[in-house]
């Protein structure tokens, strides 16, 4: 109901006004009378109107004055002007303030009703198309969302190559400036959080790294949040260069252990990435940097061993053939990682040791991501020959290897199969790509690599289009409504529904219906 305040220095006026009001316009409630300016403002700042009736000639402050503070204060409020005076002056000086109904006293009955109810429309119309624009947005966020992640864990899975990933990077607005990866680790000594409170914790966490430059925040897994941010895209924070991230970081987590109590905040930075394709390389430093610090080793060590492009790249090869389990190109990247481990290292066994430590810690995770549990901690710490140090090495990574080919052959098609029946049992509302992963018990961006994988299409276009089956089907019912159809598939703005109805299958919603209706 459209709340009205009245203002005029007669109260005969107010009093003839509020009557007609209430016996002819029974959806307006009138809130409040003022009889002067000064009032008038008064009252517009404690009920807030949706319409005013101001009258111009008061004592004081008159209708003119009040509406230019009334405006400056509160601009959706709209006027009727009301005066005795057929003065041009008058009408022009209120227009400035939006002021489009100026009706000259006396008026008759029907004049102000109609001004009134039309009036009325128009602010109902444009509340409507408010409330429309505003869940479209919370539509399309909801959507850039699990773009989002579905990016970070395309990423993370070494599949940046694929077109669709290029397209969201497109979607995203994800800029050809060089970034880097975070990788926060929460820990506490207290009992484990809910998730409820896992879900601030990420919330918050996701909310400082978008405020300080253009990031990506990839799902939390486990107790992990990766985060890729490119400083020099649109920065708001002082983060110019990595090099200052260590001190937003540094920052962060004392925030952060004051806003959750018990709350440890682990955070390892990568190197700078020049291009996209080269972000994984950065997540692993970082990934490892994370790692190093909890277990007390020296981030200079860690930034110097990672500082030579030959044994990134060398890295990256291994740990994707690994996460693939092809075993004839693991073989060729594993002899190509050795020979750079054992140049950058000039054969010194002990740093030959720190780097097979660290493919392991990398390789642990690989394993960790699909939901199997990592081996026993291999010891080098007797063998003083490099020769026996690879051997040993390659024997567990194919064993690692042959761990990843098992489950992915034996497991995945299993975990998939209950993931579509998950989505088709819940496609209503909204869903994620975390909550599937979750159901399904496998690290979402794990989850998201062998969802595309088996099915050959990402979690996202599966779910739209199985959301628009179901809306096809539901259209060959002449008796279904546009609107119910569409929040019977989980969208909640007909407009959002029919634009991607059109954009899958090149028809509008009421197209299609008359196509079936000419078969």
């Amino acid at each position: 109901m459209l709340k009205l305040l009245i203002v005029d220095d007669e109260r005969i006026e107010r009093s003839a006004l509020r009557m007609i009001i209430e016996r002819f316009l029974p959806e307006i409630r009138v809130v409040g009378e003022a009889e002067n300016g000064r009032v008038a403002v008064e009252l517009a700042e404690q009920l807030r109107p949706d319409v005013i009736t101001m009258d111009i000639k008061m004592p004081g402050i008159d209708g003119t004055e009040a509406v230019s503070l009334i405006h400056n204060r509160f601009p959706a409020i709209r006027f009727i002007m009301m005066s005795a005076f057929d003065t041009f002056e008058y009408a022009r000086k209120v227009m400035r303030y939006g002021v489009r109904e100026y009706l000259l006293k006396p008026y008759r009955k029907d004049q102000i009703v109609e001004v009134i109810r039309t009036m009325s429309h128009e602010i109902a119309r444009e509340k409507e198309d408010k409330q429309r624009t505003n869940e479209l947005e919370s539509k399309f966020k909801e959507t850039l969302s699990l773009v989002e992640s579905e990016w970070v864990s395309a990423i993370l899975m070494d599949r940046i190559q694929e077109v669709q990933v290029r397209d969201w990077s497109h979607t995203l607005g994800v800029p050809e400036s060089s970034g880097f990866a975070i990788v926060f680790v929460m820990s506490t000594k207290e009992k484990a959080w809910s998730v409820q409170e896992r879900r601030e914790i990420y919330s918050w966490l996701r909310h400082q790294c978008k405020i300080s430059c253009f990031s990506l925040v990839g799902p939390m897994t486990g107790a992990r949040i990766p985060v890729f941010m490119f400083p020099d895209a649109k920065s708001r924070l002082p983060i110019q260069h990595i090099h200052n991230a260590k001190d937003f970081t540094s920052n962060l987590a004392k925030f952060a252990s004051r806003r959750f109590r018990s709350l440890q905040l682990s955070v390892g930075i990568g190197g700078l990435a020049a291009s996209t394709d080269q972000l994984i390389g950065s997540y692993h430093e970082a990934l490892l940097s994370a790692r190093a610090l909890n277990e007390g080793e020296s981030s200079q060590a860690q930034e110097e061993w990672l500082s030579n492009s030959g044994m990134r790249e060398a890295e990256r090869r291994l740990l994707r053939s690994l996460g693939s389990g092809q075993f004839r190109e693991m073989e060729e990247d594993f002899e190509f990682w050795v020979a750079e481990l054992r140049l950058f290292c000039s054969d010194e066994i002990e740093d030959i040791k720190s780097g097979l430590h660290r493919l392991f810690t990398l390789a642990d995770e690989t394993l960790r991501e699909s939901g199997l549990e990592p081996l026993p901690q291999l010891s080098f710490g007797e063998v003083e020959q490099v020769e026996l140090l690879v051997e040993q090495a390659h024997s567990r990574l194919f064993l690692q290897a042959r761990m990843l080919k098992h489950w992915y052959d034996n497991n995945s098609a299993s975990a998939i199969r209950r993931a579509q029946t998950f989505i088709s049992d819940h496609y209503r509302r909204e869903l994620s790509l975390e909550e599937t992963a979750e159901h399904v018990g496998l690290n979402p961006n794990y989850f998201s690599k062998i969802f595309s994988d088996r099915c050959g299409i990402t979690f996202i276009d599966y779910l739209t289009g199985l959301r628009i089956n179901k809306a096809k089907e539901l259209l060959a019912d002449p008796a279904q409504v546009l609107k119910e159809i569409s929040i019977r598939i989980g969208y909640r703005d007909p407009n959002y529904f029919s634009r991607v109805f059109k954009k899958t299958t090149g028809m509008s919603p009421t197209e299609f219906r008359q196509s079936i209706g000419r078969l």
